[in-house]
């Protein structure tokens, strides 16, 4: 008989068309999405939280930036407490000016996942994770 192993990464509440609670993986889940989409420095008590993907747009890309682009990403997952490694693929959609990002995070315990994201100057939006419950 298996046993289903639940990590505990604390609750926090989610607001989308529901308001719920969420905890786990996907709590993690969650915190690393609105990790992606903070100004560095939004948090007043940690001024290194966040890394507003979407201010990427703002400029030229090229594969310099996108170098750039994917080490700040890994950086600023990196700096979660449950977060061992976090390795990102980033690619940029010249036509639809947007930024795709994979991103493969491994925690210090518990199951790893991959989160996509689509990101444009207004909004960083899930496309999958390995959890496939956002």
């Amino acid at each position: 008989m298996s046993s289903l192993v639940v990590t505990d990464y604390g609750t926090d509440i989610v607001i989308g068309k529901t308001v719920s609670l969420v905890s786990g993986t996907l709590n993690l889940i969650n915190a690393v999405y609105r990790r992606l989409q903070t100004p560095r420095g939004g948090l007043f008590y940690d001024p290194n939280y966040g890394e507003d993907v979407r201010l990427y747009l703002n400029g030229q890309i090229d594969t310099d930036i996108l170098d750039q682009i994917k080490v700040n990403i890994e950086q600023q997952v990196q700096l979660d407490a449950r977060v061992r490694t976090a390795t990102a693929t980033v690619t940029f959609n010249s036509q639809a000016y947007s930024l795709r990002i994979i991103l493969q995070v491994v925690p210090i315990v518990g199951q790893s996942f991959t989160l996509v994201l689509s990101v444009d100057k207004l909004s960083v939006t899930i496309l999958a994770n390995s959890l496939q419950t956002v």
